[in-house]
């Protein structure tokens, strides 16, 4: 039987026993590596010396997630059960996961299955797009436990995951963490079985590892008390791993096209913001010092050739639009009090944004104003074909979904009033807006879906839940599916379309 042996800064070499099949891909991968010749040091390098490589693993085919139309009771909270939170849907609609308290201690529990007790269980149980695996940070009596499907418990000083889900693969193969052992941090990678991967150790993490949309790339950071930050790019394909000394700067707003083929994200150092453009394919990197006091929200279209930020100047906020070919040629909005994350169109011909403009918050439509009101939640939405923006907006103490036009936002139509409105999901034709509302007070408040035309006219409410989760509508656009609680069960329901 073949062996994985990678080296450790502080101890000498651990061994990991792997598949016949996967030893040899990785004995094939250690002997090519024994014949690199290292690269003097560069400020963006490949990484020939201590960084372990990843497995060699070819990505598998990402299958689109079929939603479950059929009404389901997914889990009965059991009535001992306090305090449960933090619940999670699979993107299929047949799996729920959530965390509950007991006797001063948490558990998870997915379905209908209880984990062992927990002082605590940190951040949200991270379910697969197909609800198949599962992951969970546990704490208990100050140590981290990693637990793995249910069938694998690893024991740490420290640990995390991205329960975005970025933290496992789309292809639903792989599970990225961090974890800290005798003082360092160390990026692991799991193929649901066994360790497969991980980095040398570092002093700090600086981010939950996560993965591009296609599988192939794995993205982390790592540093050095006084030594900098370092960013890595991991090839999980290849088990090449792209390693930049980026020193003491702050990164945010990873975003990829998505066929993964451009990555942007920006970067801070001290005073000065760049942008930083990737060209994934053939590993071209760009970086674009901005002239603004803070850049925040990047956001690509679908293509990536259109980039959007806000940022700030003089003190007020302004949204900029570049492209991809030449950033640092920049279309500017006109100065506002505050804004949010612009979106772009499907198409990516127009973006639109929130504002605050003289106490009233707006929309912005490619610089063109809609009417003020009261409170806007910022989660806008474009309609398949981009001619309509959906958002919840406040009048009168009240909210109500509203519709404008994207190429004329002064024409605005307003929807039902309700104590609240959230979530608006167009239909793939467009001809249909599913979103969450509520009717009363928080504490005795009734919850269900609205389904709306495209102008914000109610045609049905669904039925009353204690709770409502973020609605769906299944590509043939005939029904929209959610998840809810009645009582002490949880419910996947679903809802023709009229």
């Amino acid at each position: 039987m073949y062996s994985l042996i990678y080296e450790d800064t502080k101890k000498n070499k651990f061994l990991y026993c792997l598949t016949p099949l996967a030893s040899l891909l990785l004995l094939l991968l250690l002997v090519l590596s024994g014949c690199e010749k290292k690269a003097p040091p560069t400020k963006d390098t490949e990484e020939k010396t201590k960084e372990a490589k990843p497995v060699a693993i070819k990505p598998e085919e990402i299958k689109p997630v079929e939603i479950n139309l059929k009404e389901t009771k997914l889990a009965a909270i059991p009535e001992d059960y306090q305090g449960v939170r933090d619940v999670v849907f699979s993107a299929d609609g047949k799996h729920v996961a959530y965390k509950a308290g007991k006797g001063g201690k948490e558990f998870a529990v997915i379905g209908n299955k209880t984990s062992k007790p927990y002082d605590a269980i940190m951040d949200s149980i991270l379910l697969s797009y197909d609800g198949q695996r599962f992951a969970y940070h546990g704490r208990r009596e100050g140590k981290g436990y990693l637990v793995i499907d249910g069938k694998m418990e690893r024991t740490y000083d420290d640990a995390g995951i991205d329960a975005k889900p970025r933290g496992i693969s789309p292809d639903g193969r792989l599970l990225a963490a961090q974890i800290k052992e005798k003082g360092k941090w160390f990026i692991v990678l799991f193929d649901w079985q066994r360790e497969i991967f991980r980095s040398s150790g570092y002093d700090r993490s600086y981010r939950s590892p996560f993965f591009s949309p296609d599988n192939r790339l794995l993205f982390y950071e790592l540093g050095d008390n006084g030594g900098g930050k370092n960013l890595f790019i991991a090839d999980v394909n290849t088990g090449k791993i792209k390693k930049r000394r980026i020193h003491d700067s702050f990164t945010s707003d990873f975003v990829f096209t998505p066929d993964s083929s451009r990555l942007a994200y920006q970067m801070r150092k001290e005073v000065k913001h760049s942008l930083v453009l990737h060209e994934l394919a053939s590993n071209n990197e760009r970086e674009v010092v901005l002239p603004y006091d803070k850049v925040e929200s990047l956001t690509l279209n679908s293509t990536g050739q259109r980039i959007a930020y806000t940022a700030g100047k003089e003190g007020r906020v302004v949204m900029v639009v570049s492209d991809w070919d030449t950033p640092s040629r920049t279309k500017e909005s006109k100065p506002y009090d505050g804004m949010t994350k612009p979106v772009f169109s499907p198409k990516g011909s127009a973006v639109a944004f929130s504002a605050v403009k003289e106490g009233k918050v707006i929309i912005v439509v490619d610089q063109k104003e809609g009417p003020g009101y009261e409170r806007i939640i910022p989660s806008l939405v474009f309609s398949p074909d981009g001619l309509n923006v959906a958002y919840a907006a406040m009048k009168n103490g009240k909210w109500f979904m509203a519709v404008l036009q994207a190429d004329n936002p002064a024409r605005v139509k307003e929807g039902a009033a309700y104590d609240m409105v959230i979530t608006p999901v167009f239909s793939p034709d467009g001809s249909k807006l599913v979103y969450r509302a509520r009717r009363g007070p928080q504490d005795k408040a009734e919850r269900f879906i609205v389904i709306a035309d495209k102008d914000g006219r109610v045609l049905k409410e669904g039925p009353i839940c204690d709770e409502v989760w973020e609605p769906v509508i299944s590509a043939d656009g005939k029904a929209a599916a959610y998840g809810a609680r009645l009582g002490r069960e949880l419910w996947w329901k679903v809802q023709a379309l009229p």
